[in-house]
């Protein structure tokens, strides 16, 4: 009687309800494989009405679900004019069998000759209604067919509680991930996401993020700590279609995979222990926005595995729930260490490594930008007196001369922490390098007119790999002239040999243009024509 349902609830392979809801009595067991392949209310209802009509004939019919304290008719078949329907639900406690509507005044409005509508009851509490009508015949229901019903109705209620309840607990998911969404973006400094400098590298990394900002594909963020990786998060995010949408950012590193794996996905009320309220996690509250994942390369291989999942499918699953929920948000990934590096070594998925990065952007270390710190200086001066409510304070030239000196380890972050600090300190309108108190270096310091990179061989510009003495010259190149190899031997101190190989490993990378054939060439920047 029942082989209707199969089609109309299980739209890919496996039993059909056909086979697990019997004529007279439904197991609770098998009625809640139902509800698993119907998880919305609507195409519940659709497929119960299907199949009681398919077993009573009936050529009329509608299922209602309880919904805000009234009934709402979910769907509906053969009638046009529900309005004198939807006042039945509500009186609708108790099965309401009419052979004849003539012999009923209850139903002279539904345009019914005989009708059968039966409560969806579980604990006491009415949770719908399945009605059934005939328009022209009475007594157009048998003592089976009603049988059927009854045993029907009586199945599918108990999993139709949870069906509901699943569906408020969404509904009510939504609301507070929307709230939370709009709070967070109102939260949100409006004031403008802006890079200071004008180093070759900083200039390379602006005209990415107005290149990558109107996309939505993921990009990879590498830099040293305290270069800036969020504030170019912010920057893409503010450059792209998502700007009106949130800004959520979350570090990785030091974060057990349970605790990420919450702060991600969320969690549905009783999880684990202390888990007293479902609570959206950052995907969620990112939806139609940005997420930025500062050092990624932390995460287990475990939670990379749950985090490309998210990635590939557009949907996740919070931390003790069942339903999918769909999310559409740009990741913006960062790490301190080279993610090429973790693929290498087995720390870091391959798969992920590809979902990530789609686009790349690489931030120079401040040691490796000295020309920039001057203007970043008297930008975060500025931005501290306004917060302290006072006239900017100034550096004396022994000061800006030690901290061009100074490697700066800890990069940008490092350089407003020290001026911060001297601001403090000071009782006057400048700041001396006794009031910065920079960390004693471990290792020789290096000068303002060579600033020699340290730390590291070799260095990532825009996907270029580059030596020391070529990210040197990129400074004297970003002003704007043209060097001879004689000009780049005398500035790096190197053979005209290992000169030419210099500039031409750049001209070959994309990175120098040569004006000119043999010794008498000349080299300049490519950005030149670009800018």
């Amino acid at each position: 009687l029942v082989t209707g349902l199969e089609a109309a609830v299980a739209p890919g392979p496996g039993p059909g309800i056909g086979a697990l809801i019997p004529a007279r009595s439904t197991s609770s067991g098998t009625v809640h494989e139902v509800v698993r392949r119907a998880l919305e209310p609507e195409r519940f209802a659709q497929a119960l009405l299907d199949v009681a009509r398919e077993q009573s004939a009936a050529p009329r019919g509608w299922v209602a679900f309880a919904a805000g304290g009234e009934f709402e008719i979910q769907v509906s078949h053969g009638i046009e004019d529900l309005t004198a329907h939807r006042g039945v639900s509500a009186r609708v406690a108790d099965p309401w069998d009419v052979p004849d509507a003539d012999d009923d005044t209850r139903a002279a409005d539904l345009g019914a000759k005989s009708l059968l509508a039966i409560p969806l009851a579980a604990r006491s509490q009415v949770l719908g209604v399945l009605y059934l009508d005939h328009p022209r015949r009475a007594s157009a229901f048998s003592r089976e067919v009603r049988d059927a019903m009854f045993g029907l109705a009586a199945g599918v209620a108990e999993p139709l509680r949870a069906l509901l309840d699943d569906s408020a607990r969404d509904r009510a998911r939504v609301r507070r991930a929307s709230a939370a969404r709009e709070t967070a973006h109102e939260l949100a400094p409006d004031t403008e996401v802006r890079l200071v400098g004008t180093s070759p590298g900083i200039r390379a990394v602006l005209r990415l993020i107005e290149r990558y900002g109107p996309t939505s594909a993921p990009v990879t963020i590498h830099g040293e700590s305290g270069t800036g990786k969020e504030l170019v998060a912010k920057a893409l995010h503010r450059a792209s279609d998502r700007r009106s949408g949130p800004f959520v950012a979350l570090n990785c590193s030091a974060l057990t995979d349970s605790l990420l794996e919450s702060e991600l996905f969320g969690v549905i009320k009783g999880a684990y222990t202390g888990a007293d309220r479902d609570r959206p996690g950052l995907f969620e509250l990112a939806h139609q926005g940005t997420l930025f994942m500062d050092e990624v390369a932390d995460m287990s291989l475990d939670m990379q595995a749950k985090l490309l999942r998210v990635l590939e499918t557009g949907e996740l699953r919070p931390v003790g729930g069942r339903r999918l929920v769909k999310v559409d948000v740009r990741v913006i990934s960062a790490s301190h260490r080279d993610l090429r590096d973790g693929v290498a070594n087995g720390s870091f998925r391959e798969d992920l490594y590809y979902r990530l990065n789609v686009l790349r952007i690489e931030l120079p270390p401040l040691r490796e930008r000295r020309a920039d710190i001057p203007a970043l200086v008297a930008h975060f001066l500025e931005g501290l007196a306004r917060e302290r409510g006072e006239e900017p304070k100034r550096l004396t030239p022994t000061a800006l001369e030690h901290l061009m000196r100074h490697p700066l380890p800890g990069n940008v972050r490092e350089l407003r922490n020290a001026l911060a600090r001297a601001c403090v300190l000071s009782v006057g309108d400048e700041l001396t390098p006794e009031q910065l108190l920079l960390e004693v270096p471990t290792h020789a310091p290096e000068t303002s007119a060579r600033p020699t990179p340290a730390y590291r061989k070799e260095f990532d510009f825009q996907g270029a790999r580059l030596n020391h003495r070529q990210r040197q010259a990129l400074e004297v190149f970003a002003s704007g002239r043209t060097l001879t190899n004689r000009d780049y031997c005398g500035l790096v101190d190197v053979s005209e040999r290992t000169g030419l190989r210099d500039l031409a490993d750049l001209v070959k990378q994309g990175v120098l243009e040569r004006l000119g054939k043999r010794k008498g060439a000349r080299y300049r920047l490519v950005e030149q024509q670009q800018a």
